[in-house]
């Protein structure tokens, strides 16, 4: 059975971490592509300036500040790129830290960001989503 995988100009693609790193260099490669991304970072005021810079270049993209340790801020991000584009194609999780968990000081945060806690944007984007039902518990 072969895949036939979406184009990049084709897709809707939402990246976490997107203000540095990986994720903005996703982010920049995605959009120079043709991709329509969605960025979020807890970092609103760096997303603005990419979105600014991507759509400059004739790119298309939103940004959604949002922290992925904080399950209401996940699911306004779904929301938010579906509201904008219609669909999710692909997510990718550009920064997560391993020792992020909600709740407590956004400076430092000690735990471990479990497997399902990856899916919070895919339980969000579809319908009734749980995808992380899935998961084993960790």
């Amino acid at each position: 059975m072969s895949v036939k995988l979406k184009k990049l100009a084709d897709q809707v693609i939402v990246i976490t971490g997107a203000s540095s790193g990986i994720g903005l260099a996703t982010v920049e490669a995605a959009a120079k592509k043709g991709a329509k991304v969605v960025l979020a970072a807890r970092s609103d005021e760096t997303l603005d300036e990419v979105v600014g810079r991507i759509s400059a270049a004739g790119g298309t993209a939103v940004a959604v500040p949002c922290d992925v340790t904080d399950r209401a801020q996940v699911d306004r991000l779904a929301a938010e790129a579906v509201r904008a584009f219609g669909r999710i194609d692909t997510h990718q999780h550009g920064r997560v830290h391993p020792g992020a968990v909600a709740g407590g000081d956004r400076r430092v945060r000690r735990g471990r960001v479990g497997r399902a806690d990856s899916h919070r944007l895919a339980d969000g984007a579809v319908p009734g989503g749980r995808a992380e039902q899935a998961v084993p518990a960790q």
